[in-house]
């Protein structure tokens, strides 16, 4: 009896799992503004999910996906050029955080406690993971991820350890990327003004989002550079005819968040950071001549090594597709306990991969060719023989060489060489040269100070997928190595026994990339990238 009282639990339970409610449109609030920057598309920015939205479509749309997405909407003339201007705009114009990659997730978001939905998007009905937040909207979905997961403790069925919830996705297709947020049903009318920012819903935004308000009609219509961001006024080019020949590609920004002056939130983050007591802690004369030093090195050898890490960077990158989805999440996974709901993504555009690789290039020279020139005082000893290789490595190897799988392998080792050992905990901050080369990537001398808080950002995610995507294939190899050497032992392990030891392999292999006790400089990127991000998200307030 009892088990037949269990199975009609389950059944129940199965048959309230379908999502079948329409879905329903978030309104947009202070997270959105509108951008009238491109004829013909009507654009917002979302700076709580951090992407742009299509007001029309309701959908967040990646730079790189922009022409194409216009070109649905009658716009065809959009060139790749017109996407870098638009970009330029939203960073230095309006000061908005780009991300380098298109978010799957909103900046902040827990999967354990589902937060607010993105405005401007649809939300729906799904499902939800009860053991790690994972979320989707059918049941297949579920049913695999339970099965490819949670296998080993989710004896009972999948419906048993799923719930229901609303969820949203940032993008759109196949690939979408769902998670869970809390929202209540709005009544029908509410939900269905988003055509467009009108003069009321500007009323709602927040206080620094809305300083163009004050703006006079008479004024936006004689200057259109002071065009507030609810004017629908039509504009036939990017460039308007009344504007002289010279002047900015896009409309002046209204008036965003007050600016915050870029030395205070500098040397706020290299304190946070620890940089700025290990610059503090030699001579400015010394620090000068190194850099001086680094930029001599760069400027001689770049060019012949950089083409050769683009082609390791392009390789990658192409074959990073074929991999499977639950490696190129365990690369991005937080811990061993909490999976990632995001996969690493290949690089969009031959200018990502170029920009990505040429900050690896200068890494590799850093810690190569300049090791003797080193100012770490707290150098780890333990990462002296990777200096080594690094060094032997651009002795023997050019560009002009015809790249070979071996090669790219090679290269693969070299760059995770940089993580794969332990920082003493009582030590200052700055113990390795991966750790040096951002630091000095960060301060620009003493006349210029420190860089932008963007800028530190954007180094350390460069860095950060060029160390991600070589840890994937580098797993890819060491454990095709380790399962040969299993089966030729004398022993003969079971088909059990063997994942277990790949399992534990992986394990240990990854532990750099997220293990506190072991922390490895990766680590300290890490918490350098969320200590940047906070820097930004306090100056827009």
């Amino acid at each position: 009896m009892a088990l037949h009282a269990h199975a009609r639990v389950c059944l129940r339970k199965l048959r309230g799992m379908t999502t079948n409610i329409s879905r329903k449109l978030v309104p947009c609030g202070s997270q959105v503004f509108a951008i009238d920057a491109i004829p013909g598309l009507k654009l917002a920015w979302n700076k709580y999910a951090r992407i742009l939205i299509c007001k029309d479509c309701h959908v967040g749309i990646p730079f790189e996906d922009l022409p194409v997405h216009a070109k649905r909407h009658g716009v065809v003339d959009l060139k790749e050029a017109d996407v870098e201007a638009l970009i330029d705009y939203l960073d230095q114009d309006l000061k908005v955080d780009t991300p380098v990659l298109f978010p799957n997730l909103p900046r902040g978001y827990n999967l354990q406690q589902p937060g607010e939905p993105v405005q401007g998007l649809f939300v729906r009905h799904g499902l939800t993971c009860d053991h790690d937040g994972f979320a989707c909207i059918n049941q297949q979905s579920m049913k695999d991820h339970c099965d490819a997961i949670h296998s080993d403790y989710v004896r009972r069925g999948w419906p048993v350890s799923t719930s229901k919830i609303f969820c949203q996705t940032l993008s759109s297709g196949k690939h979408a990327v769902y998670f869970g947020v809390r929202y209540r049903h709005q009544p029908s009318g509410s939900l269905a003004g988003y055509q467009d920012l009108t003069s009321d819903e500007s009323e709602r935004r927040s206080e620094e989002e809305n300083q163009a308000s004050a703006i006079p009609p008479e004024a936006a219509q004689a200057n259109p550079s002071n065009r507030p961001p609810g004017d629908k006024t039509p504009k036939s080019k990017l460039q308007p005819s009344n504007e002289p020949a010279d002047t900015r590609r896009f409309p002046a920004p209204s008036q965003p968040d007050a600016p915050v002056h870029k030395t205070t939130t500098s040397i706020s983050l290299a304190k946070s950071t620890g940089i700025l007591a290990h610059i503090e802690s030699y001579t400015e004369k010394r620090i000068n001549k190194h850099l001086a030093f680094v930029k001599l090195v760069t400027n001689r050898f770049q060019p012949a090594f950089q083409p050769l890490i683009q082609k390791w960077l392009e390789n990658r990158t192409q074959k990073l597709g074929s991999l499977s989805l639950t490696l190129r999440r365990a690369v991005l996974s937080a811990s061993t306990q909490i999976e990632s709901c995001e996969v690493l993504d290949p690089l969009e555009g031959e200018s990502s991969v170029a920009k990505y690789s040429t900050t690896l290039t200068q890494l590799l020279l850093f810690a190569g060719r300049c090791r003797k020139q080193h100012v770490v005082g707290n150098e780890n000893l333990e990462q002296a023989a990777h200096a080594e290789l690094v060094a032997i490595f651009l002795n023997t190897y050019r560009s002009a060489r015809s790249p070979t799988e071996a090669l790219f392998k090679s290269i693969d080792k070299l760059v995770i060489g940089f993580i794969l050992f332990s920082n003493q905990f009582h030590r200052p901050q700055v113990q390795s040269p991966l750790e040096e080369f951002i630091a000095l990537s960060f301060y620009k001398g003493s006349h210029d100070g420190y860089d932008s808080a963007l800028k530190f950002v954007n180094t350390l995610t460069k860095i950060q997928y060029c160390i991600q995507i070589a840890m994937v294939f580098s797993f890819c190899t060491e454990a095709s190595i380790f399962e040969t050497y299993l089966k030729s032992k004398s022993l003969n392990p079971s088909q059990s026994q063997m994942k277990e030891s790949l399992k534990k392999h992986r394990l240990r292999f990854f532990r750099p990339l997220h293990n506190n006790d072991f922390n490895s400089p990766f680590i300290t990127l890490r918490d350098w990238k969320q200590l940047g991000l906070n820097a930004l998200e306090e100056a827009r307030k």
